[in-house]
């Protein structure tokens, strides 16, 4: 009985630790392609930092990679 626990409680750890594994790559990947854009193409900089709509794109997108950073790590948490 006492071995079954420490199993489950070994399996519920890896799969938690895989979970905020895949939670980080998907909270890091917009990022990434952000600043491979800018730098790739220097027209994209100037669309995303000299514009209104880039800015509120830029606004937009920290906020909901934000939101999904904070939901990912509360189901994480509560399994």
């Amino acid at each position: 009985m006492l071995a079954e626990r420490a199993a489950l409680r070994a399996e519920r750890r890896a799969q938690s630790a895989q979970a905020m594994l895949s939670a980080q790559v998907l909270i890091a990947l917009p990022v990434v392609l952000v600043g491979a854009s800018v730098v790739g193409r220097g027209d994209t900089a100037s669309v995303l930092f000299g514009t209104t709509a880039g800015r509120l794109c830029l606004l937009a997108g920290a906020a909901l990679d934000s939101i999904g950073w904070w939901w990912m790590r509360r189901i994480v948490r509560t399994t």
